[in-house]
């Protein structure tokens, strides 16, 4: 993994970008690239137009297009802001009808699935002109409402290109993030999705299978409500996100998840041995260390 949080002088270039979603992220890169004049024209497309209507109301883009393939063949930038489940789609359109010097970005939380769709269905040229990104921004509500330029300042923006990738377009993508307030690393999609599985979604599964624990054992809303503490709502928090959305992202990175299982299984099992061992001491020493281990890593 590499870091690049030098600042860019000059703008990248880009006459016409089209940002496909225009929800929290992609109004938040919208809203970025417009403010900074990164791109000539900023053009918002999503499938559900009160959205796209919403971005553009808000300021958040110059213009929104209705017909998808139309405005794909009229940019050289095109942002994929949408759910992993729905890029296999776009990454169709994008091959039939996408400039032949455009460049494609994502932005979802999955890498290898992106890239392979990419390289089944793009040619060549295209496909090496591929940038596969991650912004690590949000908000814990979703929508163009919420969407924000500053969302992006100072956090970062993972770049996963191929051996094969542009350096010009890299390049490119790489100064266009910077300007609009992120910093850059760069890995492979492989060390990302590895790192994503053990950092988001598999702390995710965890949240919905406490939730579905909880449930089995038959607690009663009513009861939960009166008796569960900060614990047990911090720690099933985001098993009330969205179940589509999570559906995809546990399915396309379903092996690094997997790997990631494992292991949260075999640690575990090792602290239930502790806990049932009735040595007190060695138990206080477990969880001293990672008690040490949180704060290091959160108060340092």
């Amino acid at each position: 993994m590499t870091t690049d949080t030098s600042v860019a002088e000059s703008t990248p270039g880009f006459d016409r970008a089209l940002i496909i979603g225009c929800g929290l992220i992609g109004g938040s890169l919208g809203h970025g690239l417009v403010h900074h004049r990164v791109c000539g024209r900023v053009i918002g497309y999503d499938a559900n137009a009160a959205n796209a209507d919403k971005a553009l109301s808000r300021g958040l883009l110059d213009e929104v297009a209705t017909s998808l393939d139309a405005a794909i063949a009229s940019v050289d930038l095109v942002i994929l802001a949408v759910p992993v489940g729905r890029t296999a789609d776009l990454v169709k359109h994008l091959a039939r009808g996408a400039l032949a010097h455009s460049i494609i970005v994502d932005s979802g939380s999955v890498k290898q699935a992106f890239a392979q769709q990419c390289a089944q269905s793009m040619p060549e040229a295209l496909r090496k002109r591929v940038i596969p990104c991650h912004p690590i921004a949000g908000h814990v509500t979703a929508g163009p409402e919420h969407a924000d330029r500053a969302l992006m300042a100072g956090r970062p923006m993972i770049m996963t290109p191929s051996p094969d990738t542009d350096p010009g377009a890299l390049e490119r993508v790489g100064q266009m993030w910077k300007r609009i307030g992120f910093d850059i690393l760069t890995m492979s999609v492989q060390e990302h999705d590895a790192m994503y599985a053990d950092l988001s979604h598999m702390p995710h599964v965890i949240a919905f299978t406490l939730m579905k624990h909880i449930r089995e054992r038959g607690m009663r809303p009513d009861i939960l409500k009166m008796f569960a503490g900060n614990a047990f709502k911090d720690m099933t928090h985001h098993a009330g996100q969205n179940p589509r959305m999570w559906r995809d992202i546990f399915h396309t990175n379903r092996q690094e998840i997997c790997r990631s299982l494992a292991g949260f299984r075999k640690s575990l099992d090792e602290l239930e041995r502790v806990i049932n061992s009735d040595d007190q001491d060695r138990l206080e020493r477990v969880l001293t260390q990672l008690q040490e281990a949180r704060l290091h890593t959160w108060q340092s």
